[in-house]
């Protein structure tokens, strides 16, 4: 199985978002772009996820649709709780375990999750790497997940992107 851990795009700041609270925050358009041109890379270098799954909170799901879209995905990202704000780690993987083993999962969530749960898995440890907003991990496992270890394939973010070669 291939995991594509990503962190949410660029939100509005609790303090100027027009919505009452953090879970209605929307994505700016300057996040909306970046995002759009993670997909593109992602694309181009042959991750095409096969699952999207994303947190309840607004700018997660914003951020799947918009790759979802990007990859010309035709059904909605599956919202799960497991990615909402300081979701288990050990309840991820027990939901990874409903997909097929070939299967290229899109996981759309939040720091501090994303970036305890990359380093967790990366290093065995609870070591959090924290993760830019639009970043993503790539991940494989290359057996059962959660019974081998995972295999860190690479990290990438808006700024490396804005540096590659136009695809």
């Amino acid at each position: 199985m291939q995991l594509l851990l990503m962190r949410h795009g660029i939100a509005e700041d609790l303090e100027d978002s027009s919505k009452c609270s953090d879970e209605g925050r929307v994505l700016t358009d300057k996040g909306r772009e970046r995002v759009h041109q993670i997909a593109l890379q992602l694309k181009a270098s042959g991750l095409v996820p096969s699952v999207y799954l994303t947190s309840p909170r607004v700018r997660a799901r914003q951020t799947a649709e918009i790759v979802a879209a990007t990859m010309e995905w035709q059904h909605p990202p599956l919202v799960t709780k497991t990615l909402d704000l300081f979701g288990s780690l050990n309840d991820f993987l027990e939901h990874l375990k409903e997909y097929p083993a070939s299967s290229v999962v899109l996981a759309t969530g939040h720091e501090p999750s994303m970036g305890e749960w990359f380093g967790e898995l990366i290093t065995g440890a609870e070591v959090a790497i924290p993760m830019k907003k639009g970043a993503v991990a790539i991940l494989n496992w290359y057996g059962p997940v959660g019974e081998v270890p995972v295999v860190f394939h690479g990290y990438l973010t808006a700024w490396l992107v804005r540096r590659l070669p136009e695809v």
